[in-house]
């Protein structure tokens, strides 16, 4: 059989001949043209032996394997493009310019239809190269992908193991188990690639580093994309989704890092994500998935998946967001203390209703989904792109810095009342009649609110306004200023209060400068009214 370059290449097209002259003279030592060793390419032959025989051929030396265009049936074995040497650089490429390995009526029913790279992680070598280009693998699945049907078969198309400076472009796997799996290999530069009518389209399994996919479909399956390492002591890290398509799949993505204390899945972006027509949730982060059924989520597996960002896209939902199942992103959301931290969505879908969001609340520009550490996480929504916000926990923490400002909140009250000498016996007050508002910046108080009364009751002395939100200090001085009062007896000049110090409570008073006196229960009538507003320190 010819083993040489130049033999070679006088089969081939000029400019095939041309692209293989140069990546020969940068890199690989020897080309291979499988049909120099006995493949046909008709769809009739049986090409495996011959495809075999040709990679084995340079499988201990740098080299490619070239398939011209043709269709080359596979139906006997699968292929082995591995590598098993430990004492040279790896440096092999599987090119094809049209070429379609049919794999259609094979009775292989598991393992991989093409495995490419090394044959264990004993053999890599960081300055391997491992280049895939222009091979369409079809596989034996028939029937189509329904919510409820099993797969036939657990075949993988093409698996790439333990191969370093990994490069696939222009590939395309249809009908198989999965697409696609990827073990060991880093860093990958996939461009162009799809899987079509595959039960998974892309698995990243254990160890899986640096990645860039750029304009990749993994489509019309019933997951996309999978991210799920084999163990929970395994990691899938920095991996970058550029245009994907993931239009037709019961789910677009799935990131499970499995449950226990290994290091998970971080550090993955989606950017501009295409999503028509999902039948369930486009992505669900830190979610069990079942093969079986596409709509079951199953237990909740957030731990360990961190800085994980969706940005921007396309997105057609094939039904109503918000339904069982039907998610622009499912986060976790009943194990508080496993909850996902640094997570990101920006979903360009306007006009969200508030149960079409599911853990969402109601964006009419942008959705932003942040999940923050803690145990205590929570999902929170906010828009990107007119509201940016800066953010204090529910709890607050207090710094010792004097200058550090480390609170702020708002909130409504309803308790806000008088007493009478210290006593409120038989004080009733009408309908929405002790309400308020109070915001609270750093030390700072500020409140408004209104007291109307429909009985006074019964106990006498001092008139205080009650209810404030928070302790005042003992140091400064504060006091509530009356903006409206109706029904007070025997006022003729405006009243305001003074809150006392250690306390939540005002003393209302009349007059000023030196000859005020205390409002007492004789001013108020059972319909009174004082609308106030203030501000204190705490």
């Amino acid at each position: 059989m010819p083993t040489n370059t130049t033999t070679f290449t006088a089969n081939v097209t000029p400019i095939a001949a041309a692209w293989l002259n140069t990546i020969d003279a940068r890199t690989f030592d020897d080309v291979q043209n499988v049909k120099n060793w006995g493949a046909v390419g008709d769809g009739a032959t049986n090409d495996t032996a011959a495809i075999q025989a040709a990679w084995d051929a340079i499988s201990a030396v740098n080299g490619t394997l070239y398939f011209p265009p043709g269709t080359y049936l596979c139906s006997s074995a699968a292929l082995d493009f591995r590598v098993n040497y430990t004492s040279q650089t790896h440096r092999h490429a599987v090119v094809g310019f049209g070429a379609v390995l049919d794999f259609s009526t094979t009775a292989l029913t598991t393992g991989s239809l093409i495995r490419f790279g090394a044959n264990s992680s004993a053999q890599v070598n960081e300055t391997a190269s491992f280049t895939m280009e222009g091979i369409f693998v079809k596989g034996p699945h028939s029937a189509a992908i329904t919510d409820t049907s099993t797969a036939e078969t657990s075949l993988v198309g093409i698996s790439f193991e333990y191969a370093l400076g990994l490069k696939v472009s222009n590939t395309v796997v249809s009908q198989c188990y999965k697409g696609y799996t990827a073990n060991f290999s880093f860093p990958v530069l996939a461009q162009g690639i799809m899987s079509d009518n595959c039960y998974i389209g892309l698995h990243l399994i254990d160890d899986m580093t640096l990645g860039q996919w750029n304009a990749c479909q993994f489509k019309e399956g019933r997951f996309g994309v999978l991210l799920q390492p084999s163990v929970n002591t395994k990691t899938i890290y920095g991996q970058t989704f550029n245009r994907t398509n993931l239009e037709g799949n019961k789910v677009g993505a799935v990131l499970d890092p499995l449950d226990g204390s290994g290091t998970g899945i971080h550090d993955i972006v989606f950017n501009d994500p295409y999503t028509e027509t999902i039948v369930y949730d486009a992505f669900r982060v830190g979610r069990v998935w079942t093969s079986g059924n596409a709509a079951t989520t199953g237990a909740d597996r957030t731990r360990n998946v961190f800085n994980i960002k969706v940005i921007g896209g396309m997105w057609v939902h094939n039904t109503a967001w918000g339904t069982a199942g039907h998610m622009p992103v499912l986060f976790h959301n009943t194990d508080t203390s496993d909850a996902p931290a640094g997570c990101v969505v920006d979903l360009p879908i306007p006009n969200l209703t508030s149960a079409s969001l599911g853990y969402y609340r109601k964006s009419d520009i942008i959705s932003r989904v942040d999940i923050s550490t803690g145990g205590t996480s929570t999902v929170r929504e906010e828009s990107t792109v007119e509201k940016p916000f800066i953010r204090f926990p529910a709890t607050q923490v207090a710094s010792s810095g004097a200058n550090d400002l480390d609170d702020y909140e708002e909130g409504t009250i309803t308790t806000y009342g008088v007493s009478f000498g210290g006593g409120t016996t038989g004080i009733t007050y009408a309908a929405s009649g002790r309400d308020g508002f109070y915001t609270k910046i750093g030390r700072v108080v500020y409140f408004t609110g209104t007291v109307e009364l429909s009985n006074k009751g019964s106990s006498s002395g001092s008139a205080r306004l009650t209810g404030l939100p928070f302790t005042k200090n003992s140091t400064h001085l504060a006091s509530v200023q009356i903006n409206e009062y109706s029904n007070l007896t025997s006022v003729t000049t405006v009243p305001w209060g003074s809150i006392e110090n250690s306390t939540t409570t005002a003393l209302l008073r009349v007059g000023g400068s030196g000859t005020f006196t205390a409002l007492a229960d004789t001013n108020f009538a059972n319909n009174s009214k004082i609308v106030f507003s203030g501000f204190y320190f705490v």
